[in-house]
């Protein structure tokens, strides 16, 4: 689970296992649906284009040659919108693929990675300063009401405190 108003992190790992050279790569990943770009890595020799940051869109990056063996780390952080409704599962595929030789094995080309958004309803903390009040007096008093909201990375939502009671507004006996 990942939490409302945070990042997560997708780790891609291409390793070309051969046997032989690879050439012509492109690897295809996408910020996922629902998050925005907070950054993106690769590694030296391969050019890509992603969307700007605070964007959603397509990660393409290419090279023009993999040796047998070499192994290449691309890192996307998308963070997570604070209105994402709890429950909701973000999904991630990355896909590279080699023009040329031809790829012995395209089943292991690609990889999906799943996870579920955790967004709990706000907490309000709510005290009174006086928990008891005189009976049958009919005086004022200041009771002090005090309420804090919090929704955990996310910014605390507006909140409004009303107050009721069940005294009439009346002249004081004298």
């Amino acid at each position: 689970e990942i939490a409302a108003g945070t990042s997560v992190t997708y780790t891609i790992t291409a390793v070309n296992q051969g046997p032989v050279w690879a050439g012509n790569l492109t690897l295809e990943d996408a910020v996922p649906a629902g998050t925005t770009l907070v950054s993106f890595t690769s590694p030296a020799g391969w050019d890509c284009d992603t969307p700007a940051v605070g964007a959603s869109g397509a990660i393409t990056c290419t090279k023009p040659t993999m040796a047998n063996g070499e192994k290449a780390q691309f890192i996307v952080v998308a963070a997570v919108p604070c209105a994402t409704v709890d429950g909701t599962v973000i999904n991630n595929t990355a896909t590279i693929e080699a023009d040329t030789p031809p790829d012995p094995d395209p089943s292991n080309n690609s990889q999906s990675a799943a996870v579920t958004v955790d967004n709990p309803v706000p907490i309000v903390d709510a005290s009174v300063a006086s928990a008891l009040l005189p009976q049958n007096n009919h005086d004022l008093i200041n009771v002090g009401v005090a309420a804090i909201i919090s929704d955990g990375p996310c910014p605390a939502p507006a909140g409004v405190v009303t107050v009721y009671s069940d005294e009439g507004d009346q002249a004081p006996n004298s």
